[in-house]
């Protein structure tokens, strides 16, 4: 049997506290946002409330609650669903469900996890393109609703299989995160000179000429095709760029003077945005936007010597930009970069051996990238089968979630 979504339950809508009132905000009153829904389940939250604030102002929801985010960007990859397991307050972004008593909380977890995909499908996009979830659409969605006493064995089974397989991808997670921070410290040692007493300090604005980029305007269909490739900052991945997503035409270089065709071997920096200190190297001539800082025609200094030292001390960088909301890395603060360099041969063998190194490590990366790929396809799979009942799962077992 199916049901609608909007029988399973209770549904309520949030709220937000007047934000100019402090003495409402930073108490022990967990108070959820979109970004909150990362978990199956959760019990803290990034901004709290007191409690007072949580009845007036907002909405509350006992544990065992559903929270689904209807409004913002994770919609775009993920449906933001999770079980509350304690008392919390939400925002206007997200739907709760209190489960009636005939529903258990996990199954309708788990249910709403099953159905990820078509769930998404019913989105579109409100003012600004943020994600929209229709709450009438939602409401109106059937899931499979057995018996509780079939939902909490669905529940119970895949609590314990879903767990072995989180384990699994946890474990290699944290492989994956020690590859990288052993390849950060080996870096490190690699691009800066120790003891050694014959590497030179040089300015990155003497050693490389500088520059950036423009995006023609969008409306102007005949500036955007194959001619020359045109790099944003989504291009660049902290490697060679093997492919731009959009190129331009000659007639936009023709007509924007901003728009210049920099040489292949182009050391190409993002400037500002989510991407701000990510790297690329050209291996053909290429033009970019305005929020990629372009070194090209080196003099003393290898390109790919000053690309690893660049990804090494990025942190330190990022820590010059300017700006409030939206940081950035000004061309001239990438000029008056200082960079100790042994001479230019040395360069390039340190450099050499330092892509071979990142070669071999990608390989082996982009294996438990792949592993960890398929863990969650199975974890998918497994979620939707034993939900839609084509998973025959054990009578025995039972979930602890509360209902």
């Amino acid at each position: 049997m199916r049901v609608r979504l909007a029988d399973v339950g209770i549904w309520r809508s949030g709220g937000t506290p007047p934000k100019d009132r402090d003495e409402l905000w930073g108490g022990g009153f967990p108070w959820i946002s979109t970004r909150d829904l990362k978990q199956p389940e959760l019990s803290e939250s990034t901004e709290t409330i007191t409690e007072d604030a949580a009845y007036r102002f907002s909405t509350t929801v006992p544990a065992g609650s559903l929270l689904i985010g209807t409004r913002g960007m994770a919609l775009a990859k993920r449906l933001p669903v999770a079980m509350a397991t304690r008392a919390v307050a939400f925002n206007q972004d997200i739907k709760a469900i209190e489960p009636h008593r005939a529903v258990w909380s996990k199954y309708l977890l788990y249910a709403l996890l099953a159905f990820e995909n078509p769930i998404l499908a019913l989105t579109d996009e409100a003012a600004h393109g943020t994600k929209r979830l229709d709450t009438d659409l939602l409401r109106a969605f059937r899931i499979p609703c057995p018996s509780l006493a079939e939902q909490r064995a669905v529940a119970g089974f895949l609590d314990a299989e879903i767990g072995r397989i989180d384990e699994m991808i946890r474990v290699r997670s944290r492989q994956r995160l020690l590859l990288e921070e052993r390849w950060s410290a080996s870096l490190r040692t690699a691009v800066t000179p120790g003891g050694a007493d014959d590497w030179t300090v040089f300015k990155l604005g003497r050693e490389f000429c500088t520059g950036s980029g423009t995006t023609p305007s969008t409306e102007r269909p005949e500036f955007y095709g194959e001619d020359v490739p045109w790099l944003n900052t989504g291009d660049l991945t902290d490697g060679a760029v093997v492919l731009a997503r959009r190129g331009v035409t000659d007639r936009a270089l023709a007509e924007h003077s901003a728009l210049v065709v920099y040489p292949a071997g182009a050391l190409v920096m993002a400037m500002y945005g989510a991407t701000i200190g990510k790297l690329g190297m050209t291996s053909r001539p290429t033009t970019v936007n305005q929020a990629c800082c372009v070194l090209h025609s080196p003099r003393r200094m290898d390109p790919w010597f000053a690309f690893f030292w660049l990804r090494s001390f990025r942190a330190d960088i990022i820590a010059l930009a300017s700006g409030g909301g939206q940081p950035n890395i000004s061309q001239e603060a990438v000029r008056n970069l200082r960079v100790p360099a042994p001479p230019l041969d040395e360069q390039r063998d340190i450099a050499a051996r330092l892509r071979r190194q990142r070669g071999s490590l990608d390989a082996v990366i982009a294996a438990i990238d792949r592993q960890i790929a398929l863990l969650r396809e199975r974890r998918q799979a497994l979620i939707t089968a034993a939900v839609t009942g084509k998973l025959q799962v054990p009578t025995t077992a039972t979930s602890s979630a509360a209902t």
